[in-house]
């Protein structure tokens, strides 16, 4: 049968039909065929889809696993099961004399009414080790920033992983807290800082607050007192006055940045802001999604940078080098890491650089998430241009629960060139989609305050970790895929018929778009 394309939709009758579509599709890789079965759902056991894997892939797939299901709940024989989908994984036997260039097949089964079970594949290309020196060698050339080696990354996925993980390191610092965010606001959690920031003051530390005048003008009085008579330096980024004089012309410009650094051993940065808002796990609209890293290792000098490059930009004696703290450079783990900090200033920054570096890196799969998406026009166009060259690209924004409509509408005004072009726009629905996540074919990421939008690029001061590791990327990919499976796909014909109201809301939006 034909080699089947990326959007295809594979009819069979029996699992054998099965294996013919996923022998034809060996060497495709970074696609999705759906094979209808006109079948009942108890009527297919792994077994069945053991087989097909066995026929097509079996002779060809080197270190493998497929996932299969009925609605029966019995163990696999590694015991592996996929909770996002709620179907069984094994493993397929290893074909060591084989090699097609494919790392992993993933086999799934889904309702597919009216037309019965889907059985569903999905293949993730080996990155070849040359690919991976290349694309670091690339970031390296077009970024001027050298990338660390030897960091440890985790990834800390909403409040409740978030959260707990700052407010210990901050417990556990002996001598430095280091600390810079756009939002400090109000709820539990904003007290819960204020309480372990005044703690390490209160223990020796040297404890720096840096609050952007316009995000954190929120935050209790009360707890910027407390802060300030427990010894905590404490300073507003760019306040709109100085000794009562207006400081109107740095009035758009400010901090986006979110890095917290303790003792410069670990450091974090990511999209999270300090308000009950990101508290809990996303489980329903009162608690946003959002994505953080907590790093250990030499590219926490990096984020140290950017917190002092914000520390010093502000106050005349805001940074002495005989009272910085050593970094410790002890290598904590394997991957490479980039620190790229954006400057609000006029023209191309560092992260609109590096979103087109990205752009222009990805060969199969190109995955976003955004909390505010307006691209200027270079970036809409390299994003067309990857779709142009084979890359799947997914963009994934918030859906009914964005907090900002007006700056939502300014980004839908180009929804409609991106979808015809082959895009695939998801609106996240079960709560404010906030986190700042790219990923490039499995294993370049990059995760920070960044959002896709022209303020991000241009006039706000932001810091984003790029991570090439692979380990790493797979599990932002996986919660990808979690959040996917959370929200709606946008249909181009539908988005077409759009009221009129809504289009004449994107054409007013589009006068003043580079301001968002």
């Amino acid at each position: 049968m034909p080699r089947p394309n990326r959007s295809d939709v594979v009819r069979c009758e029996r699992p054998s039909d099965v294996a013919h579509a996923c022998s034809a599709f060996v060497g495709f890789v970074e696609a999705e065929v759906l094979a209808l079965l006109d079948l009942g759902v108890d009527t297919i056991v792994d077994s069945d889809v053991e087989a097909a894997v066995d026929l097509g892939l079996g002779r060809s797939l080197v270190g493998g696993r497929f996932i299969g299901g009925t609605s029966h709940e019995d163990e696999c024989s590694d015991g592996g099961r996929s909770e996002a989908t709620g179907v069984h994984a094994g493993r397929v036997p290893d074909a060591p004399d084989v090699q097609t260039g494919i790392e992993r097949i993933t086999f799934g089964m889904r309702p597919m009414a009216p037309f019965g079970v889907g059985i569903f594949w999905k293949t993730d290309p080996v990155t070849d080790p040359d690919r991976i020196r290349r694309s670091t060698d690339r970031l390296h050339g077009l970024l001027g920033t050298p990338p660390t080696s030897g960091n440890e990354v985790t990834v800390l996925r909403n409040g409740d992983q978030i959260f707990p993980a700052m407010l210990s390191a901050i417990d556990d610092a002996r001598h430095t807290v280091d600390f810079v965010t756009f939002v400090y606001w109000t709820g539990p959690v904003a007290d819960d800082f204020a309480e372990s920031l005044v703690g390490a003051a209160q223990r020796g530390c040297r404890v720096r607050i840096l609050l952007d005048a316009l995000g954190g003008r929120k935050i209790e009085s009360r707890l910027v007192d407390k802060m300030k008579d427990a010894g905590c330096e404490f300073r507003w980024f760019r306040p709109f006055f100085d000794k009562a004089v207006p400081k109107f012309t740095e009035a758009n410009r400010r901090t986006h940045r979110k890095i917290l650094v303790c003792d410069n051993e670990v450091g974090f940065c990511g999209g999270v802001g300090i308000a009950e808002e990101w508290m809990g796990d996303a489980r329903d609209e009162t608690e946003w999604r959002d994505t953080h890293l907590e790093i250990r290792g030499p590219a926490v000098a990096g984020l140290l940078t950017a917190f002092l490059d914000n520390w010093a930009d502000q106050h005349d004696d805001g940074f002495d080098p005989r009272n910085e703290q050593p970094v410790d450079f002890t290598e904590r783990g394997d991957a490479n890491v980039f620190v790229i900090r954006g400057a609000a200033e006029t023209g191309a920054s560092d992260v609109w650089r590096l979103n087109m570096t990205l752009l222009s890196l990805a060969e199969k799969r190109l995955r976003i998430a955004t909390a505010y998406f307006n691209p200027g026009p270079p970036l809409r166009d390299a994003l067309i241009a990857a779709v142009e060259r084979g890359v799947y690209v997914t963009l994934l924004v918030p859906g009914e629960h964005a907090d900002k409509r007006f700056i939502q509408i300014a980004g839908e005004e180009s929804y409609q060139r991106l979808l015809d072009a082959g895009i695939d726009i998801r609106t996240y629905e079960r709560s404010m989609m906030h986190a700042k996540v790219i990923t490039v074919d499995g294993h370049i990421a990059s995760v920070g305050s960044t959002n896709f939008n022209q303020r991000s690029m241009q006039f706000d001061e932001e810091a984003n970790v790029v991570i090439v590791d692979e380990d790493v990327v797979a599990i932002l990919e996986a919660q990808h895929d979690e959040d996917l499976e959370l929200s709606i796909e946008l249909d181009p014909s539908r988005w077409a018929d759009r009221s009129i109201g809504q289009k004449a809301a994107e054409k007013v939006s589009a006068v003043v778009d580079k301001w968002l």
